[in-house]
């Protein structure tokens, strides 16, 4: 049984509620959920693991629109 990652009940809670938002899958296993953007919010959740990481440009520090 494969393992639900948690992008993937974010994102599907999203649609459900009518939510804007585009998928980010991952370039070594297309069906594995990396990522969801949050079009309307300007949002995003990523999978900052390795081998994937993403560093933060400034930790901690949030923008708001």
């Amino acid at each position: 049984m494969r393992q639900i990652h948690p992008d993937e009940h974010l994102a599907q809670a999203a649609e459900q509620q009518g939510q804007r938002i585009e998928k980010i899958h991952c370039a070594s296993d297309p069906d594995s959920l990396d990522g969801v953007i949050f079009l309307d919010q300007k949002r995003a959740i990523i999978d900052a693991t390795a081998p994937h990481v993403v560093e933060p440009d400034a930790p901690g520090l949030m923008s708001w629109w």
